[in-house]
């Protein structure tokens, strides 16, 4: 094994993905002897090639030197089954001698979590009518990325791998300003969030919670908060207008007339209602939000902590659940 029949990228490649296991499962030892033998080996072939090998030809130095056959591996502390597992993932892109979930397996079965590839197959069969399905996963997090909305703030995407298969995440800023610090390559979580699925892409969670697995065995119930359902909203001001529009009586401020947000449901129960103030609460400002009940021919005002900062990913998303005739976001009157 010479310099030109394998480099030395090869060489740590193959360490790194355990294919050396065999002959020393140590592979901090072998990453930090390989360089060393393979010099050596390098030196012997020169020598060879060049009819140099002579006992009357060597210096004091060279003759000093240990042949290659009799190289002791240098004392060495190995790595982590963590750090042996995320070097085989580096160089082969899966993971060869286990998998890092394998040790949350009893709490994937005690928190009774979903699986992706089951995810990913009901969003093939169900189409749209899965989305919004409320879900509780246990992951590894990869490729991690923020984004910047138009309100400056900041918005996170990644993908979420358990033993099963992997989705994309969508953190929207409230909660990305909460657990912004878990959002790192590597990273194992506990998420609760929702489905997202819609025609021609592929299915997607939308994160409302997110803990590393030791702090939700200490606080299963607290550390990841559900907000599936609100409080009955405060009632509003009827109207029989098909279409959401302008509130009268609500005050003008500094002088220009105050906007905001119209959205049209079928009624309380629906589940589009529900799907709505879930968004609602990731995007808490101070602009007031309307629902107009078709059901009751009436509109109920929001309490004030679902009051939002709009933004066009938010309204996308709620033309999305909605439709998009039924939000408008316009003046009060």
């Amino acid at each position: 094994m010479y310099g030109g029949e394998i480099s030395r990228r090869t060489m740590d490649s193959l360490i790194k993905s355990g294919a050396f296991d065999s002959i020393s499962p140590n592979r901090r030892q072998l990453l930090q002897a390989y360089g060393p033998i393979m010099e050596e080996l390098e030196r012997s072939h020169k020598n060879n090639l060049e009819g140099q090998l002579d006992l009357f030809s060597l210096s004091p130095e060279e003759g000093d030197q240990k042949p290659a056959s009799a190289y002791v591996l240098p004392q060495a502390v190995d790595f982590t089954q963590a750090e042996r597992l995320a070097m085989e993932k580096e160089v082969t892109g899966i993971y060869v001698s286990g998998h890092p979930l394998l040790e949350y397996r009893p709490l994937m079965e005690r928190i009774q979590a979903d699986s992706l590839a089951r995810l990913l197959e009901d969003a093939k069969e169900q189409g749209t009518a899965l989305d919004g399905k409320a879900l509780k996963l246990v992951g590894i997090l990869t490729e991690p990325r923020t984004k910047m909305t138009k309100n400056n703030e900041t918005m996170a995407f990644a993908k979420l791998e358990d033993l099963t298969a992997s989705c994309g995440l969508i953190i929207f800023p409230r909660v990305c300003q909460q657990v912004r610090a878990l959002v790192r390559e590597g990273q194992v979580v506990v998420v609760k969030g929702r489905a997202s699925v819609r025609e021609e892409e592929e299915p997607k969670v939308i994160v409302d919670a997110m803990v590393v697995p030791a702090e939700y065995r200490d606080a299963p119930d607290s550390s990841a908060p559900v907000i599936a359902r609100q409080a009955p909203l405060a009632s509003g001001y009827p109207r029989t207008s098909p279409l959401p529009g302008p509130v009268k009586g609500s005050p003008v401020q500094g002088g220009q007339m105050r906007k905001a947000l119209y959205l049209r449901v079928e009624g309380r129960e629906s589940p589009a209602f529900q799907k709505a103030q879930q968004i609602l609460l990731v995007f808490e400002g101070t602009t007031p939000v309307y629902f107009y009940l078709q059901s009751e021919k009436k509109y109920l005002k929001a309490p004030q902590g679902m009051w939002v900062e709009p933004n066009e990913p938010m309204l996308r998303e709620l033309r999305r659940v909605l439709g998009e005739g039924n939000v408008v976001f316009k003046n009060i009157s």
